[in-house]
């Protein structure tokens, strides 16, 4: 029977060395963009997507060039993250199907039941097993960690990217309730109620994906160091320029004077202003203001006093006025209104970070958020994962808190010891593990059922429970003798056991072919 053309094209040989060679460039260039874009957002692009975009590519393409020494501009975070991405070659899912039809059509087209055919067929069966059993990694795995010093006991993990507005309640039985808002609703303006926060209304009104909240003294240090780094920058690239001969002379004062008093006095200059400025002394007592306002007069005496550049005197007070000019435009744009609460108390201002890309950084989110009681108060409220506070709300019958996602166990885990151990003379790792005492509450005769175990995980032996499998992930290296800290990481996958099903049929399948041939052989060797 003579197959159609469309199904003979899905069948077809060429298709199946076509999908795998295109498989094994998305896996390289994959690879690659992992440095310049980070391994989850590679991943997601490369190997979770039906097409990789033309972002993803430029960074893959980027990398590949500068392994054979040219030269690129690295891709800038925002564009990575805010472009409009356009599909630009096949990504992992994609293959992934075209690979899962063209040997399922071939399975169905080609191959007939019979004792001959009987180990391809396993093959095949173990390659499709495989492929799904990688999909529902994809789709249905979970990981998260859980970081521990030598004593604690938990009965949660915390996730790696994802986090999460909560709102805790003390209940009867000495035991919280807990609800749970995702991020993602802090990106938007929509107002949030649930029947679960019995009257509670959340509105949103400013969400950053990662910044640093910082008090008035952190805010005032982070400008100086900012100013610090331009003047030094700055310095340095007229020194340069002095070494070539290529300075004129505006340029070498202009280099005096970065040399001379103007960094120190800038530095006097921003910390006053900063004490002195409006919105500091209306939080402060009245005895206070009046000290940040002596503290400004003494400033302003000292620079009139202070010694100016000789060579060109006029340059500096320009200076100082651009300067208080920036000092005010960034702390109108980065200061926070809050109208309670203990975070917003003591940290006024915001200040945006670039999104952490790298594989050991992670975003920290902050928001400002309008909460209306039942009784119609209306507050705004400062919450950051940075300090995972939990602020009472009204009469204290909630607490906020913003915090990375939290994902409960039935059962607890108590850091009994751990080991940290090095290759001598080296700062290589040779083992490390922790020593757990695991705990379900639902009683029995065995750990599955509920006794108290006491289990060892290292680097090459995980611990598996309840669904869960922990992994020792990393430990802190700084203390090697008296070392107290340990992260684990948690993953949940329901599909793991198909890997291996898919590995065993495929051996199975080759061993049987063997086989069959091998007897087949010895066979007519024999009858000859």
């Amino acid at each position: 029977m003579k197959l159609p053309k469309a199904i003979m094209v899905l069948t077809s040989l060429r298709l199946t060395v076509a999908t795998l060679a295109l498989s094994l460039v998305v896996v390289f260039l994959g690879t690659l963009a992992q440095e310049p874009l980070g391994q989850k957002i590679a991943v997601d692009r490369f190997f979770k997507s039906f097409f990789v975009d033309q972002v993803g590519m430029e960074a893959a393409l980027n990398k590949t060039a500068q392994i054979f020494g040219a030269s690129t501009d690295p891709i800038p975070p925002e564009r990575i993250l805010g472009d409009r991405r356009w599909p630009v070659f096949p990504g992992g899912y994609l293959l992934g199907v075209v690979l899962l039809a063209n040997l399922g059509g071939a399975y169905v087209a080609r191959f007939s039941l019979s004792w001959k055919k009987g180990g391809i067929l396993l093959i095949h069966t173990g390659v499709l097993a495989l492929l799904l059993g990688q999909l529902l990694t994809d789709l249905l795995s979970e990981e998260s960690f859980i970081h521990m010093e030598r004593g604690d006991r938990r009965g949660y993990s915390v996730s790696f990217d994802n986090n999460e507005l909560v709102f805790l309640s003390r209940t009867s039985d000495a035991t919280n309730q807990v609800v749970a808002l995702s991020e993602n609703l802090l990106r938007q303006t929509n107002t949030i109620t649930t029947a679960d926060l019995r009257g509670l209304t959340i509105v949103p009104r400013r969400y950053w994906p990662n910044a640093a909240p910082k008090s008035a003294k952190q805010f005032a240090d982070w400008f100086a160091a900012q100013q610090a780094e331009r003047f030094t920058g700055k310095e340095r690239r007229k020194v340069q320029l002095e070494r070539r001969g290529e300075l004129n002379g505006g340029e070498k004062l202009e280099l005096d004077e970065l040399r001379g008093s103007l960094p120190e006095l800038q530095q006097r200059q921003f910390f006053a202003q900063f004490f002195a400025s409006d919105f500091y002394p209306g939080r402060a007592t009245k005895e206070t203001a009046a000290e940040l306002r002596q503290l400004l007069a003494d400033f302003k005496k000292r620079v009139e006093e202070a010694p100016l550049p000789r060579d060109n005197p006029g340059t500096f007070k320009p200076a100082l006025v651009a300067m208080l000019d920036e000092w005010d435009a960034l702390a109108g744009k980065y200061q926070v209104e809050v109208s309670t609460g203990r975070l917003g108390d003591f940290y006024k201002f915001v200040v945006p970070l670039p999104p952490a890309l790298a594989n050991d950084q992670r975003n920290i989110p902050a928001a400002v958020i309008e909460i209306t009681t039942n009784d119609g108060n209306k507050s705004t409220w400062l919450v950051s994962a940075q300090a995972e506070l939990t602020q009472p709300v009204g009469d204290g019958q909630w607490h906020l808190a913003l915090r990375h996602t939290r994902h409960y166990t039935p059962h607890t885990l108590t850091l009994v010891d751990l080991q940290y151990q090095k290759y001598p003379g080296t700062e290589i790792p040779k083992n490390f593990e922790s020593t757990v005492l695991l705990e379900n509450p639902a009683g029995g005769k065995d750990a599955a059922e509920g006794v108290s175990l006491t289990k060892r995980i290292s680097m090459n032996q995980p611990l598996r429970h309840g669904g869960l499998t922990y992994y020792q992930f990393q430990m802190n290296q700084n203390q090697l003798g008296s070392t107290s800290q340990t992260v684990l990481q948690v993953v949940r996958n329901p599909g793991w056991l198909t890997p291996y099903f898919g590995c065993l049929m495929v051996a199975s399948g080759l061993l049987y072919q063997f086989l069959y041939h091998l007897v087949g052989f010895a066979r007519r060797r024999g009858e000859t």
